[in-house]
């Protein structure tokens, strides 16, 4: 995810300030890595913002498969938190 991590150009409040935020989605993946479900746990509160920690997982996508043994059952339920702040990556 980290190599496809971005800041979106657009992002900018009300008060014409640049938008900072912290987005939690619960992905799911299978054992071959591929994603399967992803879901927003935590909004940022700004939808700009949680739409790009959503393209950022979604472009990181399939994952390296977890270890064997590590999930008992065909998918695993991860979360993961982005911090999206101007000047990043």
């Amino acid at each position: 995810i980290e190599s496809h991590r971005f800041y979106p150009q657009n992002a900018i409040g009300s008060l014409g300030l640049p938008l900072e935020g912290t987005v939690v989605y619960l992905i799911e993946i299978r054992a071959d890595g591929s994603l399967t479900n992803i879901a927003l746990a935590r909004s940022s509160g700004a939808e700009i913002l949680d739409q790009t920690a959503l393209k950022m997982i979604r472009q990181a996508a399939p994952f390296p498969p977890p270890p064997r043994g590590e999930f008992p059952g065909p998918s695993a339920v991860l979360e993961v938190t982005i911090h999206l702040f101007p000047g990043m990556g």
